[in-house]
């Protein structure tokens, strides 16, 4: 938590805990963390969530459905997914990005074919900016091989591809 902040942190952690610990409604509570070993301990303690779930980096299927999500959020970059070969090509080379980093590629070419000319996007476009783009797993490969590592034994996969030992979940109950 923050120390600058005169304990405001602090207390509506304290809120926050105390909600969780005492709620009794069927409310099912979801959280976010980028850092998850930045959280105090008594935050993740057994009994605090119905389940912690772990979002590796997207796995081949989640980051072809990236790219087709991409090509329809900019119409100019549609052609990017209409070749099947040139699509795996692009899953080869974007392998180990985030789905923001998917993203940016696709806004950098925008802005390479808009000084061609505004001609669409092209494959090799979005190509380019993949080699250009130092991936948050190269730049941050020994934190997040911890994160990995931390959901192996302390959280469920959210994806299938990536299991953990964990066992699978056949029943959510709420407390």
């Amino acid at each position: 938590m923050s120390k600058g902040d005169s304990g405001t942190s602090d207390r509506v952690l304290g809120i926050f805990l105390t909600w969780m610990q005492e709620r009794k409604g069927s409310v099912f509570v979801v959280a976010t963390a980028n850092n998850v070993g930045s959280l105090p301990p008594e935050f993740l303690r057994a009994g605090r969530w119905d389940d912690i779930f772990f979002v590796n980096l997207p796995n081949r299927v989640e980051r072809e459905e990236i790219l087709h999500v991409m090509a329809g959020r900019y119409p100019k970059a549609a052609p990017v997914v209409a070749d099947p070969d040139r699509i795996q090509e692009l899953l080869d080379t974007c392998n180990e990005f985030t789905g923001s980093e998917i993203e940016e590629t696709f806004v950098s070419s925008l802005y390479t074919a808009f000084a061609d000319n505004g001609r669409n996007v092209s494959p090799d476009d979005v190509l380019c900016a993949m080699e250009a783009i130092v991936p948050l797993n190269t730049s941050m490969n020994m934190e997040i091989a911890a994160l990995r590592e931390w959901g192996k034994t302390r959280a469920r996969a959210a994806s299938t591809e990536h299991k953990t030992e964990r066992p699978e979940v056949t029943q959510i109950e709420f407390k």
